[in-house]
């Protein structure tokens, strides 16, 4: 079962954050980091065609708060994770390949170790509740190690008070001189 894990339980303590760099991950970031908690990110390189420079995601990120960011090379267990979903056929409900749950799968394995080498024991993730990936993090981290406890801000009715959506989060990223590049 899932523990509900609230920013005032974290107060004090440090956090493995996956983080892509966009909104929700700088807002998050820096919300925690005024709250107490030292935010350590993780990004996965899994080869998104959306970042020019994945490094980028570092600057933005420490912007943001983070204490550090890692960037971890999830591009090979992807596609080996990839062909062995087209040889088995796993689709989700005959549709789609489930591309997107074996993505998760790849970024929270690559992600245990840094948790390690951090001494963490708590994973944060930007997951909305709008689709599986809060479960499917969730899940995964509890299945590759019982031990790790994860934070879903999206959970948190703390989080959700403050950002109830894009325009609040953007308004406080520019209350807090955090550049971003999202639009209302």
């Amino acid at each position: 079962m899932a523990d509900r894990i609230g920013i005032r339980d974290l107060d004090g303590q440090s956090i493995v954050a996956l983080v892509s760099g966009g909104l929700d991950s700088v807002t998050f970031t820096r919300w925690a980091h005024d709250h107490g908690v030292t935010v350590h990110g993780c990004t996965a390189n899994l080869g998104q065609p959306d970042e020019a420079n994945i490094g980028d995601i570092e600057t933005r990120m420490t912007q943001a708060g983070a204490a550090t960011v890692t960037l971890v090379d999830g591009r090979e267990d992807l596609a080996r994770a990839g062909v062995l979903l087209l040889i088995c056929g796993g689709s989700y409900e005959g549709g789609y390949l489930n591309t997107t749950g074996i993505a998760r799968a790849v970024t929270t394995r690559k992600a245990l170790p840094v948790l390690k080498t951090h001494g963490i024991n708590v994973l944060s993730h930007g997951a909305t509740g709008r689709g599986n990936d809060q479960a499917r993090f969730q899940l995964y981290a509890n299945m590759l190690d019982p031990t790790i406890r994860v934070y879903a801000p999206w959970r948190d009715p703390e989080f959700l008070a403050q950002f109830p959506g894009r325009s609040e989060m953007i308004d406080y990223c520019e209350s807090k001189a955090i550049p971003v590049r999202a639009t209302r």
